[in-house]
C-alpha cells in the first residue's frame, strides 16, 4: 500500500486546548485515493515538559512520526514555540 500525508498542523481551540491534526491518504488501486484526517488533543500535562520533550511527545500523536516528522523539523518552524506558549 502506498501512503502519504497531505498536511500536518496544530490547532488552537476556543477552549484553550490544542490539537495535532494530520491528513493521511493511501492509494488502493484503480486511481482511487482514500484516507482521512486524524485529530488528537494534546494532553495539558505535556505543556509542563521541556520544549524538546513536549515536541517528541507530540510526534506520537496523529501518526506524525510514522510519516517521518522529526523534533528538529518542528523546532525549525518559526513561531511554533510561542504558539504553544513556551518561552
Amino acid at each position: 500500500m502506498r501512503e502519504w500525508t497531505t498536511w500536518y498542523a496544530f490547532e488552537a481551540m476556543d477552549d484553550g486546548t490544542f490539537v495535532a491534526a494530520l491528513d493521511e491518504s493511501w492509494w488502493w488501486g484503480g486511481g482511487h485515493n482514500d484516507g482521512g484526517t486524524i485529530r488528537t488533543e494534546i494532553p495539558e500535562e505535556w505543556f509542563e515538559l521541556p520544549y524538546d520533550e513536549f515536541l517528541d511527545n507530540v510526534l506520537s500523536l496523529s501518526a506524525a512520526r510514522h510519516y517521518g516528522f522529526t523534533v528538529e523539523e518542528l523546532k525549525a518552524k518559526k513561531g511554533l514555540k510561542e504558539f504553544f506558549g513556551f518561552k
